[in-house]
């Protein structure tokens, strides 16, 4: 510690102790995040804070940090990208290319490609597996592909599929009206729109939400997009649950709503919407359910009498959710819907050109064109489905559920990590020898793609229909041969995708936003194959 207060002293002196210094900052740096492993990752990510900061006034030493940087990054460019793509295209084709031709290459890509979601081991956020469903779902979205929704005059069929689908949504959660959105992030954005317009009209400049640490990363877009603050609060240890008691302190003159998990995306637990709703309606504050990853779900659970608690609009208190279609409602990526109780909320979501050059101009949502098959695809799915066919797949996914957790009790060295309402199986280590990034990892590379979390560390399943018992049985398996490997090789290394969150919690904010974003741009990437 000493060598690292020494180099943020101001003083000057000669170049070659600023270059010991420097070397010293770095080094601990190294073995500040090494400490990890000993539970100091609060500290030591302050710490390094620090460190950094103060390297970056010093010659060498920021070069010493981006070479560190560049290492990591191209080992994150390797796994994305490899060698590059031999026939990688950044050009058009200058004749184009036969139809049939660009067929057989999609299908030789996927094949070679898509095979660990095939098996049922990579989850990849599809959650169903119903052969007869997907060709509904191609052959509707070839009749709607050359259709636009902004055009309901035109296209009055997909007009008449959107309303149908919103309203049996709606009908669904016990609301009043909603809107068909691309994703869950985007109904979660406009739900902030509305509250933060609501915010203005009565004189909040900086309208003000209000979520536990584990709300989904979407409300932090939504409040960095709309300008608004976010304040997270701290969750029940024990069940990662809000609580009225850390909630409400939070509660200000500024505060325009609270936003509730139905369930969390990490662990599967649905936060307590009764009493929180309680407590807003006593504030007088908005209070939005993301019930995104929950949706049809929880709804069909409850209608099962599986889960007992209330989390939609039968609770007085909510005023608004966000419900996606393309999770448990099955349908193609791209649909989900905001809910509202009063719709004069809704309208406050409209963005309405009076006096520009093109006339009149109003859309529903964030979009403006919008692909009249994805609205088709989603119809056709619910009304494919039916009431009768969620039901099923609830029970079908409660089983499923289960299946895993009787799994998890044949080893002592992992539990749940709280009880979980749905969807979600969070899975922790009870041993000091278990690492759980470790176990995430060595199945990683089994060719499972585990979701891990942070604060606590966590390693989740997120459950689908495509987990058939002899999937569970062979994960089962693969758990155990990894907790033998982790047994007989103390010295491990986590490797892959599990190892970032084994870093995170000791690596400078700064520098993991760094990281981050460079990911994105990689992915973004188009790598030839050198000859």
């Amino acid at each position: 510690m000493g060598a690292c207060l020494s180099v943020l002293d101001h003083e000057t002196g000669e170049n070659g102790r600023r270059v010991e210094r420097a070397i010293a900052m770095y080094a601990t740096y190294r073995m500040l995040k090494s400490l990890y492993c000993m539970g100091a990752s609060g500290v030591v990510k302050s710490l390094t804070s620090v460190a950094l900061a103060g390297g970056n006034y010093l010659p060498g030493v920021s070069g010493l940090i981006k070479a560190e940087l560049d290492k990591e990054m191209e080992k994150i460019e390797q796994q994305v990208l490899g060698d590059g793509d031999a026939d990688a295209l950044i050009n058009f084709p200058p004749n184009g290319i036969p139809a049939e031709e660009i067929l057989k290459k999609a299908d030789d890509l996927v094949s070679g490609k898509h095979g660990g979601f095939a098996s049922g081991k990579k989850w990849g956020g599809i959650y169903y597996r119903n052969t007869q469903l997907s060709e509904l779902q191609a052959a509707i979205w070839k009749k709607f592909s050359t259709t636009n929704s902004l055009y309901p005059m035109v296209f009055p069929v997909v007009r008449k599929f959107e309303a149908e689908l919103v309203t049996m949504v709606t009908n669904m959660v016990h609301g009043k009206v909603g809107l068909l959105t691309s994703g869950g992030t985007e109904s979660i954005v406009i739900a902030m729109l509305a509250y933060r317009e609501q915010g203005y009209k009565n004189g909040i400049a900086v309208p003000e939400i209000v979520c536990g640490v584990t709300a989904h990363p979407a409300v932090a877009k939504a409040a960095h997009y709309l300008r608004m603050k976010l304040v997270k609060v701290k969750v029940d240890p024990k069940t990662q649950k809000m609580t009225t008691a850390l909630t409400s302190p939070a509660i200000t003159r500024n505060t325009v709503c609270v936003f509730a998990s139905a369930p969390t995306f990490s662990h599967g637990v649905v936060d307590p919407i009764v009493e929180l709703a309680k407590l807003t309606k006593s504030k007088n504050v908005g209070l939005h359910v993301d019930n995104c990853l929950g949706g049809f779900l929880l709804s069909y659970l409850k209608k099962e009498g599986i889960y007992k608690e209330e989390f939609d609009f039968n609770v007085d208190g909510v005023t608004t959710m966000s419900v996606d279609v393309h999770k448990y409602g099955f349908a193609s990526k791209g649909a989900s819907c905001t809910i509202f109780r009063d719709p004069e909320l809704r309208q406050l979501t409209y963005v309405t050109s009076t006096d520009g050059c093109e006339g009149l101009y109003v859309t529903p949502t964030i979009q403006g064109s919008r692909s009249g098959a994805v609205i088709a695809a989603a119809w056709s799915t619910v009304t494919f489905l039916g009431d009768s066919g969620y039901a099923k797949a609830a029970r079908r996914l409660h089983s499923i559920s289960e299946g895993y957790i009787k799994e998890l009790e044949k080893y002592p060295e992992l539990e749940l990590l709280t009880h979980s309402d749905c969807a979600v199986i969070p899975i922790k280590s009870t041993s000091p020898d278990v690492n759980i990034y470790l176990l995430a990892s060595i199945l990683e590379k089994k060719g499972w793609n585990m979701f891990t979390g942070q604060n606590p560390p966590v390693m989740s399943v997120c459950v689908g229909e495509q987990h058939s018992e002899e999937v569970i049985k062979e994960w089962s398996s693969d758990v155990k041969d990894a907790l033998a490997m982790i047994k007989d090789n103390p010295g491990m290394k986590v490797e892959g995708a599990a190892a970032v969150y084994g870093v995170a919690s000791t690596t400078p904010d700064e520098l993991l936003k760094t990281i981050m974003c460079q990911f994105v741009d990689t992915t973004l990437t188009v790598k030839q194959k050198s000859a």
